[in-house]
């Protein structure tokens, strides 16, 4: 009984008095002893067994380990509720770009809804692959910039290989596809020449990156009106783990941020 888990122990008693009446045993607890260095391990094991003859108080039975079933039904349950709370905060961050996207025509609005939906899916397929360990910036980069890259320095992505959270990766794909939809409609890519260099480096696990346009339209001074799109860039992640600052220089928009690296995880 010294092994016994002992939260389980009164009820393991209990049920040992009630089966020597009943003549019958069913009860699953923990067992807890020590591995090779001295950590304390625990496993569940299942009880079962049935009275003999010849005298109250005699028991027939087996236990066996159910410590991997107890495992996959723990995961099971936090993969669930995982998958609950995901969709709940998809969701939402859907109905938010619902209420806040205005256009001059239903047609116009569909387009630009469907784009910043489009973005959000695509980062939660990255996100799905690695099973929601996180997605590759160089990825979602390469996404929204992949129709404007025509191979020859147009567009140019600079920088280590980062993996993001799924609390950093979605809002920073919002953030990339309004920056791409910006300079395709009235940046650097709404012209042939322009060009866009994004450049990110990483130190102590906060990662710095410049979004750098230049060869578009001239600026000559900062937009006089607000769109949801330059509302999301400068909110960008709200009260979540980042910076963003926009600056319009006359060669073109500059947009610099900062955002933590997760820490490693094991995926075995």
């Amino acid at each position: 009984m010294s092994r016994i888990h002992p939260v389980d122990l009164p009820g393991l008693r209990r049920a040992l008095v009630a089966a020597a009446h009943s003549g019958r045993l069913r009860i699953e607890f923990r067992l807890c002893r020590p591995d090779a260095e001295g950590a304390t391990q625990t496993f569940w094991l299942a009880a079962r067994g049935r009275g003999l003859s010849g005298g109250p108080g005699k028991l027939l039975g087996v236990a066996y380990d159910l410590t991997d079933r107890k495992r996959a039904d723990q995961h099971s349950r936090l993969l669930a509720h995982e998958v609950e709370h995901r969709a709940k905060n998809v969701l939402a961050v859907v109905l938010g770009l619902l209420r806040a996207t205005t256009a001059p025509s239903v047609d116009a609005f569909v387009e630009t809804f469907e784009g910043r939906i489009g973005a959000l899916a695509r980062t939660l397929s990255l996100l799905g692959e690695r099973r929601w360990l996180g997605a590759g910036l160089q990825e979602l980069l390469r996404h929204e910039l992949a129709p404007f890259d025509d191979g020859a320095g147009r567009v140019v992505l600079d920088g280590p290989p980062v993996t993001l959270s799924a609390e950093v990766a979605q809002p920073l794909s919002m953030v990339l596809h309004e920056l791409a939809t910006n300079a395709a409609k009235y940046g650097a890519l709404s012209v042939a020449g322009g060009r866009v260099a994004v450049r990110w480096n990483v130190l102590e696990g906060v990662v710095s990156l410049r979004w750098e346009e230049r060869g578009g339209p001239v600026i000559t001074s900062p937009p006089a009106r607000e769109g949801f799109g330059s509302t999301l860039i400068q909110q960008g992640f709200g009260d979540g783990p980042g910076k963003i600052g926009l600056s319009w220089h006359r060669e073109g928009l500059v947009c610099d941020m900062c955002f933590a690296t997760p820490p490693a995880r094991n995926t075995a």
